[in-house]
This record gives structure tokens, C-alpha cells and sequence, in this order.
């Protein structure tokens, strides 16, 4: 997760600095549920995913990653901020119990007390992307907060679907 970090230190850092030439268009898909290795781009034969690999044979490929929490809230959250799920207060998927009490998991750790809304001013990828000038856009699942907490909250220009679940039920 280190090395997630300093790339989006880096990546942000890169925006905020002053240049002559152009900026390059920015796509960033995060798509639950789908691993690395069933992208044709990196190897899979199984799956049929030429956008994708189109995508990847002509933008940036990363190959080493990590996701900050195996459900989608706490990663979102630390995609979203550069910050680990801990300190976002986002640690379960936004829907689970808030409290350690109210958890009904056959488990003997409980989770700690997390919160169902990423803070308004918690800093995020679309507020850096607005400072070095960018028009930024969301679509799809947010999953990030209810009404209040959407994209448009957090610094996108313009949401198209992104609300407290995936779809469009707008």
C-alpha cells in the first residue's frame, strides 16, 4: 500500500506543478470484483477484453498494486483521498453496522466503530484534479455516502450515476 501511496503523492504532486506542455487526459476505472489476471492485457486468454487491453497497450499499465480493504467503501475511500481506510473512518462497506455491537459476524474480532459517509472535507482525487485546472466527470458507483456526500459534493464538476449504490437510480 506504500507504494500506492507515494504514486498518488507523486501523480497529485505532478498536477499542482506548473508546465508548459499540454495535460494529458486523465481515465481511471475501478471496476469490484475484477482481478488483475483476467484482463487480456495482462494474460488472461480466458476473457474477451480488447477495450481494455487497448486501453492499456496505449495509456500507463501498472502491473504491482494492492487494494487498501477487501470490500469497495474503504478502497473507494483510499482511492478517493490517498489516505488509509483507517483514517478516513470508512473500514466496512458503507451499509454494514457502524458499531462493534451491533455486528452479527460468527467472528471473535469485531470491527472497529467506522463511519457510513466520507467526510466533506476530507481532501480527494477530484479536488486535486480541479486546483491544477482539470474538468473532472464521475460515473458509476460512488458508494461513498447518501445524498449529500456524492460526487458533486466531493469536488466532481459532474456526476452521472455515482450515488450511495452502483446503477442508475437516479
Amino acid at each position: 500500500m506504500r507504494s500506492f501511496l507515494t504514486l498518488f503523492a507523486l501523480f497529485t504532486l505532478s498536477l499542482l506543478s506548473v508546465s508548459a506542455a499540454p495535460k494529458p487526459n486523465i481515465v481511471f476505472f475501478l471496476a469490484d470484483d475484477l482481478g488483475q489476471r483476467e484482463l487480456g492485457a495482462y494474460g488472461s486468454t480466458f476473457y474477451e477484453t480488447p477495450n481494455l487491453d487497448r486501453l492499456a497497450k496505449d495509456g500507463a499499465k501498472f502491473t504491482d498494486a494492492n487494494a487498501a480493504c477487501p470490500v469497495c467503501s474503504p478502497t473507494r475511500a483510499a482511492i478517493m483521498t490517498g489516505q488509509w481506510p483507517q483514517r478516513t473512518g470508512i473500514t466496512d462497506y458503507i451499509g454494514a453496522p457502524t458499531r462493534p455491537e451491533l455486528w452479527k459476524r460468527n467472528t471473535k474480532l469485531l470491527p472497529a466503530p467506522c463511519t457510513d459517509r466520507l467526510a466533506l472535507d476530507a481532501p480527494t482525487l477530484a479536488k486535486a484534479m480541479k486546483t491544477a485546472g482539470y474538468a473532472t466527470f464521475f460515473a458509476g458507483k460512488w458508494h461513498l455516502g447518501p445524498e449529500g456526500w456524492w460526487p458533486e459534493n466531493q469536488g466532481f464538476d459532474i456526476n452521472m450515476g455515482g450515488i450511495d449504490r452502483g446503477g442508475r437510480w437516479r
